[in-house]
């Protein structure tokens, strides 16, 4: 991209009860930016999102410096293009409401740590049933 400035940014907080039962709290950040692309104005849409791990503080300046961080990294793929109508700051603020939404509902898509801490206690729940089981059919 040439010419790349800020146009907007804006922040969600929200929160899930996990496979554990426990409440963690998150934050998106969307960041509008607008550029010059063979001289068609552009506008670039990118998210972030940072997780409070249930045994810490939640601290959501902390969180939204987290997040706006990872909607900037040029690794990020949650990226949109299109042009400046497309891309309006109402647009944004809808897309930024239904990324939290969808988060609340698929944590594991958004953070690593969080999918290999729900498959390992899926698996370790799977094997405590499978023992009860095993253990019941040796009572009788």
């Amino acid at each position: 991209m040439t010419n790349a400035k800020q146009k907007f940014v804006d922040y969600r907080e929200g929160s899930f009860i996990d496979f554990e039962g426990k409440d963690h709290y998150f934050v998106v950040c969307a960041v509008l930016k607008e550029s010059t692309i063979l001289e068609n104005l552009t506008r670039v849409l990118s998210f972030g999102v940072s997780f409070c791990n249930p045994i810490d503080k939640n601290n959501n300046e902390l969180g939204k410096k987290i997040a706006y961080g990872k909607s900037i990294n040029v690794k990020n793929t949650n990226v949109l293009m299109g042009r400046a109508g497309l891309l309006n700051i109402d647009t944004v603020k809808y897309i930024l409401d239904n990324e939290v939404n969808h988060v609340k509902q698929y944590p594991e898509q958004y953070s690593v740590a969080y999918a290999k801490a729900k498959e390992k206690y899926e698996k370790s729940k799977a094997l405590a049933q499978k023992t009860a089981l095993y253990n019941k059919v040796v009572a009788d």
